[in-house]
This record gives C-alpha cells, sequence and structure tokens, in this order.
C-alpha cells in the first residue's frame, strides 16, 4: 500500500520551546482548541529543555498527531530554533507563538479572514493582551506599554525603522519563508526586528487591533534581560546593510545613532563614535544632528559622558515609557516574593 499523503494545512503555529515547562502545556492547548480556521499543524522545536518540558511536550505530540515534535540535542540559540520549527512548517499561512504565552479562542479564525478581506495582503500583524505568571489579566495591552502601529499600513516599512511595534504576527509561508526570509541567528533579542522589517520590504501589512495573543509577562521573559542591549549595534548594522537602497537619510541618520549608543554602552568606544560620526555626516543640521553631536561630546568625556549616555540609551532603548516600564518592573519584584514565600 502506498504512503498516505498529508495534505497542506492552513495553518502552521510554530512553538519554540525552552525550559517553559509551567506554561507549555496550555500554549499547546490554546492552539489545538482553536475552532473554524480550517486545518492546522503544530510544529515544536525543543532546544535541549531540562526543565521537564520535553516529557510534557512529548505526551501532547503522542495524544494529537497534529503535532511534529523535535528535540534538540544541545542548546542552539532562540533564532536556530524558530528557524527550524518554520523550515518544518507547511501550511499555506505561517504563525509564531512562544511557549510561555498562548492564544485567544477564535484567534486563527480571525487572523484567516483578515489575510483576504477586504485584500489579500501578505502579513497580519495583531495586538496583545498583558497576564501574569498565573495567566490572570494585568489590566493593559501590548500597544499600552509599547509604540503603537501607524494608521497607514503603508507605511510599516519606516515606521519599524524607528520601533518595532509588533506584538505578534502572521505570514503568507509563500511571502515570507519560500522567499528566504527568517531570523537573524547573529542576533540573541532583536532578530524579530529585523525579521520584521525584512518582511514590510516585500510585503503589504493589515492590522487588527483586537489584543489576539496572550502575552505573559514574568521574571524569565528575555525582554526584560539587560544583555539585549548589546544586540542593537548588530541590529542597526544589518538593517542597514539589506536596506540601503531603501533607506532616506534621515532613517540612516537615526539608525547609526542608535547603533552607536549602543556600542558606547557597552564600552566599544571606537565602533560607538564612528557610528555617531557617519550619523551626524548625514543630518548634521537637523534636531538628531543636534542629539548625535550631544552624544558623541559625552563619549569624549570618559567616565561623566558614559553615565550620561547609559541613562539615556536605556531610555532610548526600552521603547516604552517610564510609567509602563516601572508598572511591569513592580509586578514582576511582587511575583518573586510571592514565589519566595512558597
Amino acid at each position: 500500500m502506498g504512503q498516505l499523503i498529508r495534505s497542506r494545512p492552513v495553518f502552521s503555529v510554530a512553538i519554540p520551546s525552552y525550559n517553559h515547562g509551567k506554561f507549555i502545556r496550555e500554549a499547546i492547548q490554546s492552539v489545538l482548541k482553536q475552532e473554524d480556521c480550517g486545518d492546522l499543524e503544530v510544529v515544536i522545536v525543543d532546544d535541549f529543555s531540562t526543565d521537564g518540558s520535553r516529557e510534557i511536550i512529548s505526551e501532547e505530540a503522542a495524544a494529537d498527531e497534529r503535532i511534529t515534535a523535535v528535540f534538540h540535542e544541545e542548546n542552539e540559540g532562540i533564532s536556530s530554533t524558530v528557524n527550524e520549527a518554520k523550515r518544518l512548517s507547511r501550511g499555506e499561512y505561517l504563525f509564531t507563538l512562544a511557549s510561555d504565552d498562548m492564544l485567544r479562542q477564535g484567534a486563527l479564525a480571525k487572523i484567516r479572514k483578515a489575510f483576504e478581506t477586504p485584500s489579500p495582503v501578505g502579513a497580519i500583524i495583531f495586538d496583545g493582551e498583558c497576564v501574569g505568571i498565573d495567566g490572570k489579566p494585568l489590566g493593559y495591552c501590548y500597544s499600552d506599554i509599547h509604540p503603537k502601529p501607524p494608521e497607514d499600513m503603508e507605511n510599516v516599512f519606516r515606521s519599524l525603522l524607528r520601533a518595532n511595534f509588533i506584538m505578534a504576527g502572521a505570514t503568507r509561508t509563500s511571502e515570507v519563508r519560500d522567499r528566504g526570509i527568517s531570523l537573524s541567528e547573529e542576533l540573541r533579542f532583536l532578530g524579530d526586528w529585523v525579521y520584521w522589517i525584512d518582511v514590510a520590504s516585500i510585503s503589504d501589512f493589515r492590522y487588527l487591533p483586537e489584543p489576539l495573543y496572550i502575552y505573559r509577562i514574568h521574571n524569565s521573559n528575555s525582554s526584560f534581560e539587560d544583555g539585549w542591549m548589546e544586540d542593537t549595534g548588530k541590529a542597526c548594522g544589518e538593517i542597514l546593510d539589506r536596506h540601503w537602497n531603501r533607506i532616506d537619510r534621515e532613517d540612516a541618520a537615526f539608525l547609526l545613532y542608535l547603533g552607536g549608543l549602543s556600542y558606547v554602552k557597552i564600552g566599544r568606544m571606537g565602533k560607538g563614535r564612528r557610528d555617531l560620526f557617519r550619523s551626524l555626516g548625514l543630518e548634521p543640521f537637523s534636531r538628531q544632528g543636534l542629539k548625535t553631536s550631544a552624544a558623541f561630546t559625552l563619549s569624549l568625556f570618559g567616565r561623566v559622558g558614559d553615565g550620561l549616555l547609559s541613562a539615556y540609551g536605556k531610555l532610548r532603548f526600552s521603547r516604552v515609557g517610564g510609567l509602563s516600564m516601572h508598572r511591569i518592573r513592580k509586578h514582576i519584584r511582587k511575583e518573586e516574593k510571592e514565589e519566595k514565600r512558597k
């Protein structure tokens, strides 16, 4: 008897997994319970978890044939793990879900409709509700604490050069993965920013303001690790290298300025000053030029200047309002105290 040929699913949901044993089952079930979205598959790639995640994933895969599970024999990093999950995906539409987050019921059906109505697009982005470690809503959405998407979706590419406002999104496989777009494996924290800029360079976007994603905030979120600052200079460099002919002088000056600040912050003064100087050469007399000139001058004044740049850099790189970040930090500290009491 010939081998059974599996039909192509409508949706592929890629779940990169690493040490989220507390949450991974909820993440998987939030996808499997989606209705009215057509056939779907769940592709889970575990990056050598050591907390019981692998056992939970194996149990879920054994119980539902829609799940494909792959287990790394050593830790390869988040970007490599996401890229592998996407390469294994067969669906018409492709979506990535973090292993500590969830999808709202009905989310995939709404996303599928949005891809075609009122006209076909290559990518759908949407908001997310923020919840705590226990899954209880915190009273705000991702868009309340981060830059909001532009009203005009025709300017997504340029808007993304200034800030990554994308909580989550789905793409047409033919538009993105099949054209070689993937996460940069040189970046640990900002690969998604560069990825969405790459997507915006070739695809039309549609934004759904409804919070279809559930974003869990807890003390092991990579978003709150200090190391992501080190990615900023590399990310700005990758964006400029890939899209230089499409980026205007003002945006190029901004990216060189942002990258320069990041290098100064981590002590790579020579590289940081060179980027700041290049930025100043592009926009010497604008408001951006004045900020760049001030940053370059401060970088020459040793520890005092570096301290001022570090303080400003944290505000610049966070891309969220001070009150909002304070709210998140306060919530995380509260959860940490509760965990210690148990």
